[in-house]
């Protein structure tokens, strides 16, 4: 199957946390299990996904947050 979408990714540090979003959106909806004639009004389908890293010191104060890698 062709991979039809468009991603984005954002990264962000606040309240305490390292917050990480990936957005997936696919704009050729043929390839939905439902056909056009079913679901007329379906333009777009997307998918989000959102993980959230409190922040960690260790005793000294220091920023000891682990990477999304390591996480």
């Amino acid at each position: 199957m062709q991979r039809k979408y468009e991603e984005i990714s954002q990264t962000e540090r606040n309240r305490d946390r390292q917050e990480y979003r990936w957005y997936s959106v696919c704009t050729d909806c043929s390839l939905l299990t439902r056909t056009q004639e079913e679901w007329p009004f379906i333009k777009t389908a997307g998918m989000d996904r959102q993980v959230r890293i409190p922040m960690e010191r260790d005793a000294e104060g220091k920023d000891i947050t682990p990477d999304i890698n390591s996480f």
